[in-house]
């Protein structure tokens, strides 16, 4: 396991931006040859998600708003 959730908490816990969190988490992923997907939210309420497959599909809904990633 990679703890990918665990990293990018404990990344924006520790001040980096949501985007350079993800950013950092997935290089480390990449140099292992991992696959893996994740959606976040920081707490100005931006959504930001990041993929390391070709066929990930996900998306979010609130109640104003739909978007689908793939």
């Amino acid at each position: 396991s990679s703890a990918i959730a665990v990293k990018i908490v404990t990344r924006v816990t520790d001040g980096f931006a949501i985007e350079e969190a993800f950013a950092k988490t997935f290089d480390e992923l990449s140099q292992i040859n991992g696959f893996a997907g994740a959606i976040g939210i920081d707490s100005n309420g931006n959504v930001f998600q990041q993929d390391s497959h070709p066929t990930m599909v996900y998306g979010w809904i609130d109640s104003k708003e739909m978007e689908t990633f793939s």
